[in-house]
This record gives structure tokens, sequence and C-alpha cells, in this order.
């Protein structure tokens, strides 16, 4: 047992010095941080990152924990400080406590994400029947899933005027989920057909047929997909709580620069629907919603920001780190085309007429600041915004020649979609509606 305990303290140590090398390139994971994490993943070839990444999301707890919980804030602030790559400081703001009170904080978050994954590789590989050892492993989850402190909230966290801070609350998980995964867009037909299919037992309590049909493709909201899933499935649970049978039909059309989304009852409800949620969540996205109510219908008429796609071509020969670029635009409106030569860039330019251009110097044929001078003598893509982007320190001759903005190597998640969303302002081009300033 002592033994066991030893690799145990042994492991999570070196999960605290990966979790902090999460994204560098040249960093070599500990075997038996290798062995746990693959453990856990049945599918091969998933990259480190990847592993880390999901360890962490599956901690969030379940829907109905409040926000103030402890087991939440432990959560969140491993994907602020790991996942998002946050500093102290900012994690701490974000969370609403002190730079002290995270550090103690940031402790124990480590040590559950390292006991979930212990167990889980225990019960793969090497299974303990010892009640000691166990019942230690173990003291972490249940304190904070059973014990009080799962539900103690922060001193910050503690409201005054009910109404006041159910609203400050609303805005803050929104503000957690627009920081946590700046940039992303919610295919809407996906989210309609994935709130039709969560909300059918609800639906068949109160004998309601639901019905999804859509026009657009997918990608077409700046909304995030947990805020717009969450909004109509806020929509249904309103209507049907006021209806004995019937149906409601959830649609979405393009409507000028926005969808317009609609969740309607027939026959009508038995009172004109209404959400505060709703209100507040659409008007933060810069929508609108209106109540219609007649006697053969009822339903929530939403207006949400549209977006179009935007095409990025990375001109790099790292092609792992290519890969890490498409996985911080997962979900975006970015559409990421590569190429790893200097010379295969003007060729896939003239194809794929990118709106945007991330250029990296060393290059095996060219260097960068060669194609970048070709691209900007060139009148076909002088317009094109490109984003240096290298492990070469050189912004000064970067913009002297033409780019539009440097980013120095390695570059984190909300750091990418920043400067993606900068260098299309700086050219001219509007940002996405609810983008990073």
């Amino acid at each position: 047992m002592a033994m066991l305990a030893g690799m145990f303290d042994d492991f999570e140590q070196q999960l605290r010095e990966t979790l902090t090398h999460l994204y560098d390139p040249t960093f070599q994971p500990p075997e038996l941080v290798r062995k746990v994490l693959a453990a856990t993943e049945a599918a091969p070839g998933t990259s480190l990152q990847d592993l880390v990444v999901r360890a962490i999301a599956r901690l969030e707890p379940a829907p109905h924990v409040p926000a103030t919980a402890r087991l939440r804030r432990l959560h969140a602030l491993l994907a602020y400080r790991y996942v998002q790559e946050l500093t102290q400081e900012e994690t701490a703001e974000r969370l609403g406590i002190t730079p002290r009170h995270l550090r103690r904080e940031q402790q124990r978050a480590v040590h559950l994400l390292a006991q979930r994954l212990w167990e889980q590789y225990r019960r793969r590989s090497a299974p303990v029947t010892d009640e000691g050892m166990n019942a230690g492993m173990n003291e972490v989850t249940k304190e904070l899933t059973e014990g009080p402190e799962a539900l103690e909230p922060a001193p910050s966290d503690v409201p005054s005027d009910p109404a006041q801070a159910w609203r400050s609350q609303v805005h803050r998980e929104l503000a957690s989920l627009q920081q946590n995964a700046p940039g992303q867009v919610a295919d809407v037909l996906a989210a309609i057909q994935d709130v039709v299919r969560i909300q059918q037992p609800v639906a068949a309590r109160y004998q309601v047929q639901l019905t999804a049909e859509s026009e657009l493709p997918a990608g077409v909201t700046s909304v995030h997909p947990s805020i717009l899933r969450q909004i109509l499935i806020m929509a249904v649970q309103r209507l049907a709580q006021q209806m004995a049978g019937g149906r409601i039909r959830l649609a979405a059309r393009p409507d000028g620069d926005a969808v317009a989304l609609q969740v309607v009852s027939t026959p009508a409800a038995q009172s004109p629907p209404n959400s505060e949620f709703i209100r507040e969540t659409v008007a933060a996205q810069g929508g609108t919603v209106q109540i219609r109510h007649d006697p053969e219908h009822s339903g929530f008429h939403i207006r949400l920001p549209r977006v179009r796609e935007v095409k990025v071509l990375v001109v790099d020969d790292n092609r792992d780190l290519v890969h890490v670029y498409r996985r911080y635009t997962e979900r975006t409106r970015y559409r990421i085309s590569h190429v790893a030569e200097g010379q295969r860039a003007f060729e896939a330019i003239a194809t794929l007429a990118p709106d945007l251009i991330v250029l990296d110097v060393m290059l095996p044929d060219m260097d960068g600041w060669e194609v970048l001078t070709r691209l900007h003598e060139d009148p076909q893509t002088r317009g094109t915004p490109v984003v240096v982007c290298s492990v070469v320190r050189g912004e000064e001759l970067a913009l002297a020649l033409g780019a539009t903005l440097y980013v120095a190597k390695p570059v984190g998640r909300e750091t990418f979609i920043q400067a993606l969303e900068l260098a299309l302002a700086r050219a001219g081009r509007p940002p996405a509606p609810g983008s990073p300033p």
C-alpha cells in the first residue's frame, strides 16, 4: 500500500509539471503520466493535450450543482489555468477570489484531477482492493461531491439582492463561457436537433410533440453552442409547462445579418410565455426576443447575430503546431488550410483566396521574410492581412515588411483567436459579434 501511495504522489507531482508545460511542443511528459493518461482514453493516437483537456472536462459537475459550488469552481480553475493558460491573477479575478486563495485552491484542484485519473488507471491496469488505500484515495472526491464543501460558496459569491445577484451570475456564466472558448460559433441546426432529442422526456410528460426544421448551414451564429442550447431548452420548457398536448416547432432561417429562431406552440399556451433567463441571455449576445401569443399560437421569436466563415491559410512546416491551431479554431468561424513551404503559399493563395494568412518565418524553401515581402509587393495579395507567428523575435521587421500583426510562439488558444480577430479588424474587416476586443 505504501508503494502505491508513493507512486500516486510521484504521479501527482509529474502531473503538475505536465499541466504547466501542456502546450510546450518540446516538453516530454514523464512515463508514468503517459501511462496513466493513456489508460483513460480508448482511442489510439490521442495527443497528450487532448487527453488532459478531456480529463479536465470530465470533472465538470452535473447541471444540478450550483454555480457557486466549490467543486464547480475547482473545475473552472483547472480550465482557466491549464486549458486557457490564464495567469493566476486573471483566474482569481474570474473566480472572484483573491490570488492567495487561488493558490490554495489550485493545489486542491490538481490533487482532485490526479486522484480521478489515478482511480481510472488503477481500475484498468492494477485494481487495488485494500480498503485503507481506497478510502484514502476517495477522500477528496467524497468531500467535494457529498460533503458540505460541495455546495459551499466563496464569501464573495454570497448575494445580497437576490434578483440582482441572479442577473450578475447569469452574466458571469456567459462571460466565463466566452472567455473559456473565445470565437466559438454555433451550428444552429445541430443545436435545434440536440434540444429536440434532450427535451423528449419533458415533452412526453406533457404529451407534446417536438419538431425541428432549419434552412441554415452549420456555424452561422456567433453565440456559444452551450448558450444557444440553453436558450432553446428554456423556451421549450416554458411552453410545454403550459400545454396539455399539441406541438412545439423549433425553426431557424436567415434574416439579413441575423439568424431568426422560432420556438412556437400549437395550440397556444394557457398564457403568454416568459423567461427572464432568455431575455437576459439573448440581450447579452446582442440579440432580441419577442413574445407572441394569439388564440392559435404562442412562442418565442429570437434574432441572434450571424457570422460568415473566415478562410485562414497557415504557412508553417510544423505539422504538429498546425494541428494545435486547428484544435484552437474548432467550432469557430475560422477554417484552416495549410501549406508547409513558402513557394506553395502563393499557389494556395491563388486557389483558396484566403481572408487571412498566418505565416512562420523559418520555412524549408524560403524564409517568411521573403514570402511576406512578395505578398506585400503583389497588388493581388497586398490587402490580405498577415499574422507573422514565429519563435524569431522580429515584430519590428514583420510590421515594416507589411505584416498586419506579429505574435510570438508558443501561442495559447485565446491569444491565437484574438490575433486573428485583431488582424481582421486592422485590415478593415469587422470582427465577429461578441468576439474579444
